[in-house]
């Protein structure tokens, strides 16, 4: 479950760059895989929309639908970028913490979710839950990807803010500047999806993070 569809897809990537092509099934769960008029399910998308299903379907909540997940699946990814750790609206979380590293935010991140869902690390759940939380945003690792030549210094990019918007003045074009709002361009992100998977050991060397998420797909159970 992620924030987004283009979110999905660099998931999708790194694990067919680590597992090879066909050797997996994803599932896209939040937000819901619907390609009729772009709706997004009951939560919507963002980061909200993750929480608020990660609390609704918690031992807390009473819901069935997660233990059956984890019955039909190997593991769950959860993503939520970085960023999220910024919002007023999650600041008695006390999230945020200073970066460089951002893996301290991340962390607290990582603890965060999984209190959402009823447990900590280390539970049995837990060790069924894969956090994928790039820093800042998955944008930066599509910096890493195919702009790597480009940023000034890589680095220094998992503490970069808005990588969305340096994004959107490059090309390819992954991310289109609206004026008010950042629109992330699911057309891009599918049609260059081999050169991503190719791109992912660089990726994985650039970002903490990535490496992070490459590990705990690795040593995940098939």
């Amino acid at each position: 479950m992620g924030e987004g569809p283009t979110d999905y897809l660099v998931l999708d990537a790194a694990i067919s760059a680590i597992a090879g092509e066909g050797e997996y099934r994803l599932r896209q769960i939040q937000p819901p895989a619907d390609r009729i008029g772009g709706h997004q399910g009951d939560y919507g998308g963002g980061w909200k929309a993750v929480l608020s299903w990660c609390r609704d379907h918690s031992e807390a909540g009473h819901s069935p639908l997660f233990e059956t997940i984890l019955l039909n699946a190997d593991y769950v990814v959860v993503h939520l970028d970085a960023e999220i750790a910024k919002e007023p609206e999650l600041a008695d979380a006390d999230l945020l913490r200073a970066c460089p590293p951002a893996s301290d935010t991340v962390a607290r991140i990582s603890e965060f979710v999984l209190s959402q869902l009823g447990t900590k690390s280390g539970s049995t759940v837990a060790k069924r839950v894969i956090m994928m939380i790039p820093a800042q945003t998955t944008e930066a690792w599509i910096i890493a990807a195919f702009f790597s030549d480009k940023f000034p210094d890589l680095g220094k990019l998992e503490c970069f803010a808005g990588p969305d918007v340096w994004l959107s003045t490059r090309r390819p074009r992954f991310v289109r500047d609206r004026g008010d709002r950042m629109q992330k361009l699911s057309s891009t992100y599918r049609e260059l999806r081999s050169i991503l998977v190719t791109q992912w050991p660089t990726v994985r060397e650039a970002c903490a993070c990535a490496e992070a998420l490459s590990v705990m797909l690795a040593e995940s159970p098939a």
